[in-house]
C-alpha cells in the first residue's frame, strides 16, 4: 500500500492506493480512544495495531482516510466537573474573606 499523508491542524489526511490486495493500513497515529476516523467520507471502525498504532480496514482498492482526536465522553464530563469545581472553589474563598472582614 502507497500512503501519502499529509496533516493540517487536528486532522491527519491519507490518501492511499492498494496495489497488493492488502486489507488493512496503519496509520501513523498513537492508539487512543476518541479518535473520529473516515474512509471517503464514512465512519469506520478502528483497532490497535501490534506496534500500538491505529489500524483500519480499507475496501477499496484507494481512498482517503481523514482522522482526528474528538475526545471520549468521560473526558468532556471531566472538564466540565472540573471547571464547576473551581468555580465553587472561587466563590467558597470570596464568601470566606467577606466572612473574615466583618
Amino acid at each position: 500500500i502507497k500512503l501519502d499523508t499529509v496533516r493540517k491542524n487536528k486532522y491527519l489526511i491519507v490518501n492511499y492506493v492498494n496495489n497488493d490486495n492488502s486489507n488493512e493500513v496503519v496509520l501513523p497515529l498513537l492508539y487512543y480512544k476518541g479518535y473520529d476516523i473516515k474512509i471517503n467520507k464514512k465512519d469506520v471502525n478502528y483497532f490497535k495495531s501490534d506496534e500500538g498504532l491505529i489500524k483500519v480496514k480499507v475496501k477499496n482498492s484507494n481512498g482517503k482516510i481523514v482522522a482526528y482526536y474528538s475526545g471520549t465522553s468521560i473526558a468532556y464530563y471531566t472538564k466540565i466537573i472540573s471547571f464547576i469545581s473551581v468555580i465553587f472553589f472561587c466563590l467558597v474563598i470570596f464568601r470566606y474573606e467577606k466572612i473574615l472582614k466583618k
